[in-house]
């Protein structure tokens, strides 16, 4: 049997080798598939640059519940002093540094904010440190760190924004390092009115445990806020309400101190 199936062999090889030499028959109208070259593949999907809503983090200064996606950065210049940049480390965590042009006093600080967002509810928790020097007789400079949590109700286009912030630290002075404190609720609101415009407002009323109580010191910030896609700017008003002399130029400029704010993403 062994040496039938030797002599078979031959005869085997023969029939596949003819087998594999036979046309084979393709159907009328059949087309191969064409093969992709590199420079045929799509790019991968990008994410789309988000609609211009003129900096959603802060209503006028204070935060609110939405934070920046991840990897996008934003810059904000307050009265064209203060300079703080901002990081989205991810959707819902952001880290920021504040600096401060050194006239009078030289500063700088870190802050970071995780928020939750909902339909139409985002709540975020908020902390931040800062150190300051000042260059004047009487004070040498403060530590400060304060932690707060925020509720905005709405969407970026048209919320109201409710939230409180404690803060407490060291001043030193020329009479020795004294301790300071402050509790700070805050409520505000924006309301989008046009493409490329928006009104905003907000109000500060702290309280201080050897200071102003509630409701003896009011700080609000009114005006509107014009944007585009790559820039955005804050033209207001600040207005100190107080029970008692709150001295000038607070009181003898009704509508309030005027402030300019300029910011960008980048």
């Amino acid at each position: 049997m062994p040496r039938r199936a030797l002599l078979l062999l031959p005869a085997f090889a023969l029939a596949t080798n003819a087998s594999a030499q036979e046309p084979v028959s393709v159907p009328e109208g059949y087309e191969a598939p064409q093969q992709r070259t590199d420079s045929e593949v799509p790019p991968p999907p990008t994410r789309p640059t988000p609609r211009a809503v003129g900096d959603s983090q802060r209503v006028v200064l204070m935060p609110t519940a939405f934070t920046l996606r991840a990897r996008e950065r934003s810059l904000n210049t307050y009265e064209l002093v203060s300079l703080e940049t901002e990081i989205g480390v991810s959707d819902h965590v952001q880290v920021g540094v504040q600096t401060i042009i050194p006239v009078g006093l030289l500063a700088v600080g870190v802050s970071m904010k995780i928020g939750w967002r909902w339909d139409r509810v985002a709540f975020a928790l908020h902390g931040q440190v800062l150190g300051a020097r000042f260059f004047r007789v009487g004070a040498e400079g403060v530590a400060l760190g304060g932690l707060g949590a925020v509720l905005t109700i709405g969407n970026p286009d048209h919320y109201l924004n409710l939230g409180v912030s404690g803060w407490g630290g060291v001043a030193a002075i020329d009479d020795g390092p004294q301790r300071v404190g402050a509790l700070v609720p805050h409520i505000g609101g924006s309301i989008r009115v046009a493409r490329r415009a928006r009104l905003v407002v907000e109000a500060w009323l702290p309280y201080r445990p050897k200071g102003r109580h509630f409701f003896e010191l009011a700080m609000v910030l009114y005006g509107v806020r014009v944007f585009g896609a790559r820039m955005w700017a804050d033209l207001g008003f600040l207005r100190v309400l107080c029970t008692d002399d709150c001295g000038a130029p607070l009181k003898d400029s009704p509508p309030g101190v005027p402030y300019l704010s300029l910011g960008r993403p980048f």
